[in-house]
């Protein structure tokens, strides 16, 4: 039986987190258009989230497991990182030699 902390952070939390968001981003929405209750929508938004980022200061550090997919996958990450770059700017230079 999970414990209510467990609960809290792995169930509860996350819908908290959406909540939280979706508030900030009607705010801004409501900024931006110029509506009446801008004020008061990012206000409740960003505060919401100033305590979602406090309750999430308390949460208990993940246990993971890291396989040879997690791995695997963080290698090709990486290597994208690096490699996608470079063969950006070789493609980039053989079109632009092309076309001189």
């Amino acid at each position: 039986m999970a414990t209510f902390k467990e609960n809290f952070y792995n169930n509860i939390m996350p819908k908290i987190y959406g909540i939280g968001a979706a508030v900030v981003i009607l705010g801004a929405m409501f900024k931006i258009l110029d509506w009446q209750g801008a004020n008061i929508m990012i206000g409740v938004g960003l505060t919401t989230e100033a305590i979602i980022f406090f309750l999430s200061a308390f949460e208990p550090a993940h246990k993971e497991i890291i396989g040879k997919k997690f791995i695997q996958v963080k290698v090709q990450a990486i290597l994208l990182k690096i490699l996608l770059p470079s063969s950006l700017i070789k493609c980039l230079r053989k079109q632009t030699l092309a076309q001189s």
